[in-house]
């Protein structure tokens, strides 16, 4: 019947959604990587003098 097939509207929302997730976990990762990168520049440029 076709109560039992999903709908391709939510379907789709899911979808979106779930990647818009993992686009943010990325960001996430990717500033934090970015930060901590910094910080040991700006340590080892301290160390040097």
């Amino acid at each position: 019947s076709g109560l039992e097939t999903p709908n391709p509207f939510s379907h789709f929302i899911t979808n979106l959604s779930h990647h818009h997730g993992v686009f943010m976990v990325a960001g996430i990762l990717d500033s934090i990587l970015h930060n901590t990168m910094r910080l040991v520049k700006k340590v080892e440029l301290g160390k040097q003098f």
